[in-house]
């Protein structure tokens, strides 16, 4: 039996596919608040999702989508790395090149969305002290862990950093972790070249990321 490659368009479209069911799970999750094994692993999670499903199983959808479909994570990634392991085979580059072309396909924008970001939180709290002084008020640290979550995230640092990972926004760990990713990536290549296959202590490695 010959296994055929996969080429650039079907990965873009397995890609789509995970970008796909994370957009679901997030729409989904904060609508029905149901308690996941995303992050870290609980065990009354599954039975919290059986009892909901048991309650209302003509939720079944957004039940699924909201417990599983954070999944679309892990698909997105793997279809990524293939698609530049590939383009790399195909075009082989140096390193600088290689990261120069992620940094202005990737971090330029986030640094856009950043910016937006900042210009929302700060416009919302101006609103907020000056015309609905009766709401809740601001904690006197609001701003300054918003700054701190921003600038760790901007260095791509923030997942090394205790409870820094999902601030100041949620699905921003993703930008720094694809680029640890990125750099590390031309090295496995690099070995895999060299040795045909990767070392075995590299594929565990591979495997827990």
């Amino acid at each position: 039996m010959k296994i055929q490659k996969i080429d650039i368009r079907q990965m873009g479209l397995l890609k789509g596919v995970g970008i796909f069911l994370i957009v679901l799970h997030n729409l989904w999750y904060s609508i029905i608040k149901l308690k996941i094994n995303e992050f870290d692993f609980k065990k009354g999670a599954i039975g919290h999702y059986i009892d909901r499903f048991s309650d209302n199983p003509l939720e079944v959808f957004s039940l699924f989508i909201g417990f599983f479909g954070h999944y679309g994570v892990g698909f997105f990634v793997f279809a990524s790395a293939y698609g530049v392991t590939v383009s790399l085979a195909k075009k082989p580059r140096s390193f600088l090149l290689f990261m120069k072309e992620r940094f202005f396909k990737i971090y330029i924008a986030f640094l856009i969305a950043v910016v937006f970001y900042l210009l929302f939180i700060h416009s919302y709290a101006f609103v907020k002290i000056n015309f609905l002084p009766l709401s809740d008020a601001m904690p006197d640290d609001y701003f300054s862990k918003i700054w701190v979550g921003v600038a760790l995230k901007m260095l791509l640092i923030s997942n090394f950093v205790p409870e820094q990972a999902l601030l100041p926004v949620g699905p921003w760990w993703f930008i720094p972790f694809i680029f640890q990713m990125y750099l590390i990536l031309p090295f496995l290549i690099y070995l895999h070249k060299k040795r045909a296959i990767l070392p075995w202590f590299l594929w565990q490695f591979l495997v827990i990321c």
